[in-house]
């Protein structure tokens, strides 16, 4: 089975109450910290109400910050809205510009496989090529390749927001009834190890037998592309 690119993410990781503090190697930033700052986007409605707390928490100064939001607004076709990049080389590019004191910091890749990427593609299709769309339905279409020289780091359970970030299965502490229902084996990154039918899994998340987030859920594969120390 083949598996597309949806999309780079840098990330710090958080400890999760609910799993003991453990880390979880989901790119959900309802779990994590997403790097790629999207609120300092000039489209962004919030924007203001979110500088101070971005310069205190990454210990950015106003020149940084500057900076920092004019890089987003003039690389917007590097980034894959809301907060995904397009290409390994511009995590590097931005990564080494705004956060070299900021470590550890993880590269990670997520993929969809062959039915999950034309189940995306249908539900967030548009009406025409130049309509606004979310950054993974834009890298999905271009059907790009898994590199499989990256290290895999296990299965996530994602639920895709019409903006185009996205929950995960730990959001809504689905674990347990996961693997028990599935044989599943939830692996010391906080995700499932292989599979051999996830397309039940994926019938099962979206069906009404569980509550979680109304939105679209994907299985994606997760994979690490490089870890900044």
């Amino acid at each position: 089975m083949k598996y597309y690119l949806g999309g780079y993410y840098l990330i710090s990781l958080c400890p999760y109450p609910l799993l003991d503090n453990q880390l979880i190697y989901t790119c959900s930033s309802c779990i994590n910290d997403n790097l790629l700052l999207y609120p300092l986007c000039s489209d962004y409605q919030d924007k203001e109400k979110y500088i101070n707390e971005i310069e205190l928490k990454y210990k950015l100064n106003k020149n940084d910050m500057s900076s920092l939001s004019n890089w987003i607004n003039n690389n917007l076709d590097k980034i894959r809205w809301p907060d995904a990049f397009s290409e390994i080389k511009f995590v590097y590019e931005y990564k080494n510009k705004y956060f070299k004191h900021i470590n550890p910091l993880y590269l990670f890749a997520i993929y969809f496989d062959e039915n999950e990427t034309n189940r995306l593609l249908d539900l967030f299709k548009t009406e025409n090529d130049n309509e606004w769309c979310i950054g993974i339905y834009r890298l999905l279409k271009d059907k790009i390749i898994e590199n499989d020289k990256e290290k895999l780091l296990g299965y996530d359970l994602i639920g895709l927001e019409s903006v185009g970030d996205f929950h995960t299965f730990h959001c809504n502490d689905l674990a347990k009834d996961i693997c028990n229902k599935f044989g599943l084996i939830l692996n010391k990154y906080g995700l499932f190890d292989e599979y051999s039918n996830w397309d039940s899994v994926s019938n099962y998340i979206n069906s009404e037998e569980i509550a979680c987030e109304p939105v679209p859920w994907f299985v994606t594969k997760v994979k690490m592309v490089y870890k900044f120390e």
